[in-house]
């Protein structure tokens, strides 16, 4: 396997862990989906980004899924 066949398999692979993990459970993926909903991301931008972000992190982050922060300058 190359490299970037590996890493699309990689990722390919964390997703179908993600989706196993939620697919099953509905009512799970509606509590996960309304603690981001109210997640205040409203005008001006960036305020509440943060708090969407960790909350984002933290669900994502058991399923393998790596993070990168980016600050976007005023």
């Amino acid at each position: 396997m190359t490299g970037a066949t590996s890493t699309f398999q990689d990722r390919s692979d964390r997703l179908a862990s993600a989706w196993n993990a939620i697919s099953g459970d509905t009512s799970a993926i509606v509590d996960d989906l309304s603690r981001l909903v109210s997640c205040d991301t409203s005008f001006p931008p960036g305020d509440g980004y943060a708090a969407f972000a960790d909350l984002a992190e933290a669900m994502l982050e058991p399923h393998g899924f790596a993070f990168r922060r980016l600050t976007v300058p005023d």
